[in-house]
Order: C-alpha cells, then sequence, then structure tokens
C-alpha cells in the first residue's frame, strides 16, 4: 500500500497544484476585478479591442455608452430602455404622436364603404295588421301573433322525451340506468322551469 500511494500520489498533487494555481489566477484576474468593476473599466479602456465601440454598436451618439456605466445601472435595477439609452436610437415620442396618424386615418374612414343587409323586425302580416290598425284608428288584434308565440319554442316535448329516457332505463344496466334517469329528471325540471318562467311573459 505504501509503494503504491509513492507511485501515485504525485499524481493527485499535480492536480491539485494545477487546480489551485488555475482557481487562484481566475479568481483574483476575473472574479475579484469583476467585483470592484477594474474588469468594466479595461474593457472602457478606448483602443484596448480595435474597431470596437460600444457606442456604435448600439447605435448611440458619442461616446454615451460604456461597459462601467451599464452593469452599475443593471445593479440598480434599470430598465433596459434606461441601461442602453434606446431613447436615442427610437425617438418613441415621434413615432407614437397620434397627430401625424390622423390624417391617414381620416383618408382611411372616408375610403370605407360598409353595407349591411336589411334587418326585418316584422313580418309582412303584421306590417299589414298595424298599417290597418292605424287605419281604422282601432288598437290591432295579435291573436294571431299570440298563437305562433304560444307554439311549443322545441321540435318536440321534453316531457315526452324525459319519458322515453325512463323507458330505456328500465332496460339497461346499472350504470346507463342511473345516467338515463338522471337525464330525465333533469329534463322534467328543465320543462317546469321554462313553463314557470316563459309562459307569464308570453302571455303578457
Amino acid at each position: 500500500g505504501v509503494g503504491f500511494s509513492f507511485i501515485f500520489s504525485w499524481l493527485l498533487m499535480l492536480l491539485v497544484t494545477i487546480i489551485f494555481v488555475l482557481g487562484g489566477n481566475i479568481y483574483m484576474f476575473f472574479c475579484e476585478s469583476w467585483r470592484n468593476q477594474q474588469l468594466f473599466q479595461l474593457l472602457d479602456t478606448p483602443g484596448l479591442i480595435p474597431n470596437f465601440n460600444l457606442s456604435e454598436l448600439l447605435g448611440l451618439e458619442g461616446d454615451t455608452a460604456n461597459f462601467s456605466e451599464i452593469y452599475r445601472q443593471c445593479q440598480q435595477d434599470a430598465s433596459l430602455w434606461q441601461t442602453l439609452h434606446l431613447d436615442q436610437r427610437v425617438p418613441l415620442d415621434e413615432l407614437l404622436n397620434i397627430s401625424q396618424y390622423t390624417g391617414n386615418i381620416s383618408t382611411a374612414f372616408e375610403k370605407m364603404n360598409i353595407t349591411l343587409s336589411p334587418i326585418s323586425l316584422l313580418s309582412q302580416s303584421q306590417k299589414d295588421l298595424l298599417l290597418n290598425a292605424s287605419r281604422a284608428a282601432q288598437p290591432p288584434s295579435f291573436t294571431l301573433t299570440l298563437e305562433q308565440l304560444n307554439q311549443n319554442m322545441t321540435q318536440g316535448s321534453l316531457l315526452d322525451l324525459a319519458a322515453e329516457l325512463e323507458q330505456l332505463a328500465e332496460k339497461e344496466g346499472t350504470d346507463v340506468k342511473k345516467d338515463l334517469e338522471d337525464g330525465a329528471r333533469e329534463l322534467r325540471e328543465l320543462d317546469k322551469e321554462m313553463q314557470a318562467n316563459f309562459s307569464g311573459p308570453l302571455v303578457s
């Protein structure tokens, strides 16, 4: 075991040494420089990176943008619009000025042609009934109209449908039977509700 450790321990020591040297230098030159912002000051040095200008890259006038200022404002939770000075590149006041679009909007409305299909509120028989009543100066008779309104609003009777469901429930299994009976009960309740809510107003 001692011989084995002497043979291979130098590899472990070499690995620890490399990690220590690299880690210490990375921390001192990068992490520490990042913390005290010396790294950003270095990046802001004119001519450090040939033909690189952050202000020109962002489309700003003059040298108003630098890494140190951007990092400082980001630490203060400033908005990206303010941090990158995008107001110099995109004039919002000019774009959001509605008055410059008023003429185009007016022209578009003048060219617009809206045609609505005719809406019929009364049938021809009802129109004739009202015209005849106005000529005779007598109140019209709405018996025909009420007869039409008193007809069932559905094609069939809800009670008949509920009875059919109950007949089917007697022939089916337990699970389906319960569903059919619940459906029949709901139809009967719906019919009662319709009769209670619509019958009086319909007559009136």
